[in-house]
């Protein structure tokens, strides 16, 4: 067998390893601490009203709030996006990614006071 065949298929096994740095996701209960950090996407949903939300790496986060009244703290490089369907969600955009909120019915707001950009 050649040695080098050896070294490919080490490499193809390494290469198809997680180490860390691929999605993820989840569900997050209100009152729970529900983080996203990382190089990965984030994608979470909380599971009644009114979760607190943090973004802290240079990965996506994608984030789901059915019930409305979620918090979000974004303070990595990467972008943090908020579907609140249930209204009265707030991002507070701190760090240099994009923030943005969609689907919200009523009471929502993107507060930046980082170098990224917010919408609405």
């Amino acid at each position: 067998m050649n040695k080098s065949y050896g070294w490919v298929v080490l490499l193809l096994a390494l290469g198809l390893t997680d180490c860390g740095t691929g999605a993820s996701e989840g569900t997050c209960a209100p009152g729970a601490a529900c983080v996203c950090s990382g190089t990965g996407s984030c994608d979470r949903t909380c599971s009644g009203r009114g979760c607190s939300f943090q973004c802290n790496g240079t990965g996506s986060c994608n984030l789901s709030c059915p019930q409305g009244g979620c918090t979000v703290a974004a303070s990595g490089s990467g972008s943090a996006s908020l579907d609140c369907a249930g209204g009265g969600c707030t991002i507070t955009c701190a760090g240099a990614g994009s923030c943005s909120i969609s689907n919200c019915t009523s009471g929502c707001m993107c507060v930046r006071s980082g170098t990224g950009s917010c919408s609405p």
